[in-house]
């Protein structure tokens, strides 16, 4: 196994990409059955009034024909200047590769409320 590559495949924030939903393209097979359920189904009486079936459909291709993300650190070099990771925006700033090397670490911005 190579130990450099597979670093690559933790996220500045910890997590493991090889795990993660999106990465695996879990989420978007979710989505694909999702799709095709509300196709075969309809869910008409269930969903009545409730929800707008046209853009919850609309919604689920979307989702279920989105890129599958190639890694946090991988996408990284090629994102734009307004990166939607708060965390990746912050690791690069502060050149870490993973926050909790960070002299600043923990960081009180990132600080789950629930946990104080």
């Amino acid at each position: 196994m190579n130990y450099q590559k597979e670093k690559d495949y933790i996220s500045y924030c910890g997590s493991y990409c090889k795990q993660c939903d999106w990465f695996t393209g879990k989420n978007r097979k979710i989505f694909q059955a999702a799709a095709d359920s509300l196709e075969l189904f309809g869910f008409k009486k269930l969903l009545k009034d409730k929800v707008d079936i046209k853009n919850l459909k609309r919604g689920l291709k979307i989702m279920a024909n989105s890129s599958i993300c190639p890694g946090c650190k991988a996408e990284a070099d090629r994102l734009p200047t307004e990166d939607r990771c708060k965390i990746r925006q912050c690791a690069i700033a502060n050149e870490v590769e993973l926050c909790s090397t960070c002299s600043n670490f923990p960081y009180a911005k990132f600080s789950n409320p629930i946990r104080g």
